[in-house]
């Protein structure tokens, strides 16, 4: 009888992990999705020096808001310590939780690039790494680099850091309402 009691009690701990993790890597899926398009945007070009003409039409300007962009991102999600000086002043003590979580990680987290869903329908493929400088200069309008991401026991709150190549490293802190992911705050960490 306590064989019985002990082998039912290992399969319900099997199933519940595992819920966990596919819980994990549903959301590390719709955060990476938010990520991609908020940080996959072209960048706008900036307005002329005041009493100089324009560099470029409002046509221009639409033009190259509204390309279809390439993100080159790297497969894995890295873990990295982040101090916890850069989350004071914030009045929420779950991210300051979340912090120490996201510290915590000792392994890589890989993901899966087809489960990525853009809403701007960029085209996202892995990095190769293989490739020259130059190579990669040209066939990725940007690249991206992720950390692992530290959830909240309740899949509503969560703490991440973008890396994007010649441009900065930000920790994201995000928040989901409605089983929807939204980005509450950003924070540029370094000049990348």
């Amino acid at each position: 009888m306590k064989i019985f009691f002990g082998v039912l009690l290992f399969i319900c701990t099997l199933f519940s992990c595992e819920s966990f993790e596919t819980e994990e890597v549903s959301n590390t899926h719709q955060v990476l999705s938010l990520l991609l398009d908020e940080f996959g945007s072209p960048v706008k070009p900036p307005p002329p020096i005041e009493g100089q003409k324009p560099y470029f039409t409002n046509q221009q300007i639409d033009s190259i808001m509204n390309q279809k962009q390439v993100l080159g991102v790297h497969r894995l999600l890295k873990y990295r310590k982040i101090n916890k000086n850069l989350l004071e002043g914030n009045q929420n003590e779950d991210y300051v939780s979340l912090l120490e979580n996201f510290n915590s990680f000792k392994s890589h987290f890989t993901f899966d690039i087809n489960k990525i869903k853009s809403e701007k329908n960029y085209n996202i493929i892995y990095l190769d790494t293989l490739l020259s400088k130059q190579k990669q200069h040209e066939l990725y309008d940007w690249q991206l680099f992720f950390s692992r991401i530290a959830f909240a026991d309740n899949f509503e709150k969560a703490l991440i850091t973008v890396s994007i190549k010649h441009n900065g490293n930000f920790l994201c802190l995000l928040r989901k309402k409605n089983k929807k992911w939204t980005l509450v705050n950003t924070k540029m960490i370094s000049i990348y």
